[in-house]
């Protein structure tokens, strides 16, 4: 069970306090833009069909290699920066971000698209858990007041939010600027770089005493929380990766009203919501968080499954917005507890491992209904999967001890 990190010494110089708040920014805005990478496609998945002449099975393949570069990228080098530092592990995140923008221009084919949502896919990987910690140690060294909240709500902004943001802006720059394949990859590639190079700003926050051993750091004796916090993380990204991978689908076939910038409008309302919600809850107890969640999560199932039995894009918007509340408030209450228990020299690690249960999250859920929806029809695959994923998010809540009248034992 490792210790919170000590509060940043008053009388902080002006220098060293402007070199930590420059830092905390600079990492924060790489976390978002590679965020907002990811999901760039969301609204671009019918122009591919279109030029390439593929399904909605396709779309769910290809979205899936960004999940099965993410996974694998946690599970193999997600606490690399515990080892090696945070700037350097960042800086070879970046890389593989630009890597992958290549690729998307260069390798215009089906084996192009999986091959680059792969490596796209692993530079998300680096990048989560990594800025994760980064940031949070910026903030217990001074970077923000009130680290223990206000870093952890950075955090899961920059998530979020660059989720939404990706989406949207990938669907206004492919309708109103021309190249619609091009022009959405050029506007992240340089974001990635820019924010890649400015990592010289940052100053490292990795123990010196770097960690050895596992890569995915399980806190000691806190196993049980740990894997329930996981849970909860795993329900929320199933929310996002249903969304982010549906919604052209939906809008396309059941709503009628396809529209890139619609299919961008509609993944940012649910990422913003989460987002959102989180911001204005920031100083609730994480048990309210979870209790929260925990009644709004099956409701944004039942409401999803309603919208598209209606047809109804109006109906689709309030279970957009419910949906996403449920998601964020389960995705910070899960995550602010394994940053209270995560032992501080290896916090990359502690991340790394939620991380990657949620990015599991992601994908399974979104290939179950994908197959589930060819055989029994979409509505009822969606309320198969709320309530399956209702089930676990409250087991989640419960195993980690978030349910009860006492807050987990220290």
């Amino acid at each position: 069970m490792g210790s919170s990190p000590a509060p940043a010494p008053s009388g902080l110089p002006d220098d060293a306090g402007t070199r930590l708040r420059r830092g905390f920014a600079v990492v924060g805005l790489l976390f978002f833009a590679t965020m907002g990478y990811g999901t760039v496609t969301t609204p671009l998945w019918p122009l591919y069909q279109e030029r390439d002449g593929f399904g909605p099975t396709m779309v769910t393949v290809i979205f899936s290699m960004y999940a099965v570069g993410t996974v694998a990228t946690l599970v193999f080098a997600g606490s690399l920066s515990d080892r090696f530092g945070r700037t350097r592990i960042l800086a070879a995140a970046a890389a593989l971000g630009v890597a992958s923008v290549l690729v998307f221009l260069l390798w215009q084919s089906v084996p192009g698209l999986l091959a680059a949502r792969l490596v796209q896919g692993m530079g998300v990987g680096l990048t989560t858990s990594t800025a994760t910690a980064a940031m949070v140690e910026l903030g217990h060294r001074g970077a923000v007041r009130r680290p223990a909240t206000s870093a952890t709500t950075a955090t899961t902004l920059a998530n979020l939010g660059g989720l939404g943001a990706g989406a949207l802006l990938g669907g206004m720059i492919s309708e109103w600027i021309p190249g619609p394949l091009i022009a959405p990859f050029l506007f992240f590639g340089a974001a990635l770089a820019v924010a890649g190079l400015a990592l010289t700003l940052v100053p490292e926050t990795a123990p010196r005493a770097h960690a050895t051993g596992a890569l995915i750091a399980v806190p000691h004796g806190r196993a049980r929380v740990y894997f329930c916090s996981g849970a909860m993380g795993l329900t929320a990204f199933a929310v996002f990766g249903t969304f982010t991978a549906l919604v052209p689908v939906i809008l396309a076939d059941v709503l009628t009203a396809p529209g890139r910038v619609l299919s961008g409008v509609l993944v940012m309302l649910v990422m913003g919501t989460a987002a959102g919600a989180q911001l204005l809850l920031r100083n609730a107890r994480t048990r309210t968080l979870a209790a929260a969640g925990a009644v709004l999560y099956p409701a944004g199932w039942l409401l999803t499954a309603l919208a598209v039995h209606a047809s109804s894009l109006p109906l689709f918007v309030v279970s957009a917005v419910v949906a996403g509340t449920a998601a964020g408030l389960l995705f910070k209450a899960g995550s602010a507890t394994v940053d209270r228990i995560a032992d501080p020299q290896r916090r990359a690690g502690a991340h790394s491992g939620f991380f990657l249960i949620s990015y599991i999250g992601m994908a399974l859920p979104v290939i179950g209904l994908a197959a589930l929806g060819g055989l029994i029809g979409t509505v009822p695959s969606v309320l198969i999967l709320g309530l399956v994923l209702a089930a676990v998010a409250a087991a989640g809540i419960a195993g980690a001890g978030l349910a009860g009248a006492r807050p987990p034992g220290r």
